[in-house]
């Protein structure tokens, strides 16, 4: 994907280039050299490629802007064309359940990351800085909601109510813990209600999960975590090493932890 959008950033280089190759035809400008015969071929107005008048003056602005915006784009996107790139690139499961289990599996797996920064952090408005934005992306990356409401379906019938309600539980909770961060971190020390608040609502996020997924196919569920732990392995193997890739420091995975 990085080197599609790579190749599409200089095609557009190209065609701004053509385009202004095309206007400064089209367009009535006058610059010259001046030589003198008389005094030795030596030039009495020499005009460089870097120096050329206009009798426009709007002309030579727009020529101007137009080229720092070719400059800067090309720049830009020769920075996108170098960013690492993950070991696997994100394909959904062919199994839709076993792709929706998957993303719960990915929610449960965020509130123990989630929960470490809560731990480590010692002021309200950096803690909120970094997991405001992971939170949302969480949510709307995940949709936990509507994989609870699919998974649900593959239920049986006499657990559909308990699981259900584990299930929407989880997903309160999770929005709780996204509105407190919002909205009642401000500036200051953080203090111990106050992460206790948050770690709480993670955990009960990933508590009321593994309920809901005790009601689930277990086959499917396995399977989901098995992909779950080979990407993270994976991603290990892709970042060890590299320098640009920052650290990468994931956590123990919470059913590997849980009897």
């Amino acid at each position: 994907m990085s080197s599609f959008c790579h190749l599409l950033a200089i095609a557009y280089f190209l065609l701004i280039i053509k385009a202004v190759s095309v206007h400064s035809l089209s367009t009535p400008f006058s610059h010259e050299i001046k030589q003198s015969a008389s005094n030795s071929m030596k030039p009495t107005t020499t005009t460089t490629r870097m120096d050329i008048h206009f009798d426009n003056p709007s002309i030579s602005t727009r020529r101007r802007a137009i080229q720092t915006v070719c400059t800067t784009f090309l720049a830009a996107s020769l920075s996108f064309a170098s960013l690492p790139k993950a070991a696997n690139a994100y394909e959904p499961d062919v199994d839709p359940l076993r792709e929706s289990l998957y993303l719960i599996c990915r929610v449960q797996e965020a509130t123990v990351q989630q929960e470490r920064f809560v731990r480590k952090a010692t002021n309200q408005q950096d803690l909120k800085n970094k997991m405001k934005l992971t939170l949302r992306l969480i949510e709307k990356s995940y949709r936990l909601v509507d994989q609870v409401t699919y998974c649900s379906t593959f239920i049986p019938s006499e657990n559909l109510v308990e699981a259900a309600q584990a299930g929407n539980e989880a997903a309160d909770e999770l929005q709780s813990a996204i509105d407190f961060v919002r909205d009642e971190l401000k500036s200051g020390p953080l203090d111990i209600k106050q992460k206790e608040y948050i770690t709480d609502a993670l955990g009960n996020t990933r508590e009321k999960l593994f309920i809901f997924l005790d009601f689930v196919p277990h086959g499917k569920l396995e399977e989901a975590r098995k992909r779950v732990e080979e990407e993270n392995k994976a991603n290990i193997e892709e970042f060890d090493g590299d320098e640009d890739a920052g650290v990468y420091n994931p956590v123990i995975l919470p059913w590997k932890n849980r009897s």
